[in-house]
């Protein structure tokens, strides 16, 4: 998963103490961004795939990777290495398309500035245009292919499955809860007619079931389409009257 923007400066710190080498691991990786700024862009784009494929993380431009102490290790990016371009080359060289973010971390170190690449999770394989495939393995990237590459869309197949079999058991969760409160707010309306209490209004049910305003407005109007109660007044004054059979027939058109 990718790195906070704290826990990223973080590890800048402990550079004093060890090098980037022995900090990188599945999640995060540190690369100097070099002079050439085609070949920079090109090695940042196949760094995203390879990243994606591998579960996300965050690569942090501007380091060494073999020094110790940030004076030596942190040796920034340009100035002039634009942030935006990098963010929209590797959306238009990747399939299916990676939008990383971008954190851009002032340090008194080298040029002055780092930059840390934060790649999201999603679902792979993923490769750049021409069909090149990468994946993060250990602190290594390795050409996605062959074995691994059915292993990556097997693997992807089920997670797929997995989130939609949990989105499925939500929807069903949130339709019970739902019913489960208009439940509770028919009988409670009911109550306080039998009652002669005053009718509720839209305070008393969001206390009532935990929703918000207008949840409690869709709520008592589906209520309403049912002639099961009727609405009287408008806005936050309005109350929830209950509707039996001879309420019904007297209600105003």
């Amino acid at each position: 998963m990718p790195k906070s923007r704290a826990e990223v400066e973080e590890l800048l710190d402990r550079l004093n103490d060890c090098s980037a080498d022995e900090l990188e691991a599945q999640d995060v990786d540190f690369k100097e961004w070099g002079r050439d700024a085609k070949r920079a862009l090109t090695k940042a784009v196949d760094w995203a795939v390879c990243m994606a494929n591998g579960g996300g993380g965050t690569i942090v431009f501007g380091v060494a990777d073999d020094l110790v102490e940030r004076r030596n290790a942190i040796v920034g990016v340009p100035r002039g290495m634009d942030v935006p371009g990098l963010r929209r080359a590797i959306y238009d060289r990747t399939d299916p398309k990676l939008t990383p973010t971008f954190d851009e971390i002032e340090v008194p170190e080298g040029t002055g500035r780092v930059v840390a690449m934060h790649v999201h999770p999603g679902i792979p394989p993923y490769t750049d245009t021409s069909g090149k495939g990468l994946i993060r393995i250990g602190k290594d990237c390795q050409p996605l292919t062959g074995t691994m590459l059915r292993q990556v869309i097997l693997e992807a197949g089920e997670q797929e499955q997995a989130r939609t079999s949990n989105a499925d058991d939500g929807q069903r969760n949130q339709g019970t809860e739902w019913e489960m409160a208009k439940a509770r707010v028919l009988s409670v309306v009911r109550r306080h007619a039998e009652q002669g209490a005053r009718p509720l209004v839209n305070a008393d049910v969001r206390r009532m079931t935990g929703l918000d305003r207008h949840q409690v407005y869709r709520l008592i109007q589906e209520f309403a389409d049912e002639g099961k109660i009727r609405i009287d007044g408008h806005g936050r004054a309005a109350t929830y009257v209950y509707c039996d059979d001879s309420s019904v027939n007297d209600a105003p058109a």
